[in-house]
């Protein structure tokens, strides 16, 4: 009798564990079901819009930031875009003005980031007319062949090599940070440089 007992107690225990078991695996089932129909939407584009040109004011509706293109495609499922041939200008009111041209670029939901790659130069203009259509009065390049701006915050960084030339002064460096609302750069290693004295 002592032997039936506990066989019984071993037959509830095993049925209690494949219930519990059960459940746990039905919840994981509902779980993955419901999360799926977004994990596995399709990264195809929604729109696209040609020789595009985009423009971005401040709170008190002065223009900050305006964004040219030959070619932008859009994804819905994650918020981004691709670019091609885009040109980044930045607008500061009493502060040197920033265009920064590049083959390719990729922007970031809600444009906090915005990734230029291919040939990224950019240039500092004196004023807004001069950057739109790409005169520079002081002659300060950055070429890097890959660039990560901040726009909100008026930031940028590369990892990359980077080439800084003003008139007759060249500065080299691997890695680079730059505010340009102070227009304060720093390159991060093997900084060396040149200055040829004008004639």
């Amino acid at each position: 009798m002592k032997l039936e007992v506990n066989a019984s107690l071993q037959v509830l225990f095993m049925a209690a564990l494949i219930a519990a078991a059960s459940s746990w695996l039905l919840d994981a089932v509902k779980s993955s079901i419901s999360e799926s129909p977004k994990a596995l939407q399709p990264h195809y584009p929604d729109y696209y819009v040609k020789n595009f040109s985009l423009t971005m004011t401040d709170k008190t509706g002065i223009l900050s930031r305006r964004l040219d293109g030959a070619y932008m495609v859009h994804y819905e499922d994650d918020d981004t875009s691709e670019l091609d041939r885009p040109v980044l200008t930045t607008y500061k009111v009493d502060k040197p003005n920033w265009r920064i041209d590049a083959l390719t670029g990729w922007v970031g939901p809600d444009a906090q980031l915005i990734r230029l790659r291919g040939d990224v130069v950019m240039k500092r203009y004196g004023d807004s007319s001069d950057a739109h259509i790409g005169k520079s009065n002081n002659d300060l390049q950055i070429k890097t062949p890959a660039l990560m701006v901040f726009p909100d915050t008026d930031y940028a960084q590369t990892d990359e090599r980077v080439v800084i030339t003003e008139n007759s002064t060249t500065i080299e460096g691997i890695g680079m940070t730059a505010d340009l609302k102070e227009k304060r750069l720093r390159l991060l290693a093997q900084v060396k440089g040149t200055y040829a004295p004008r004639n």
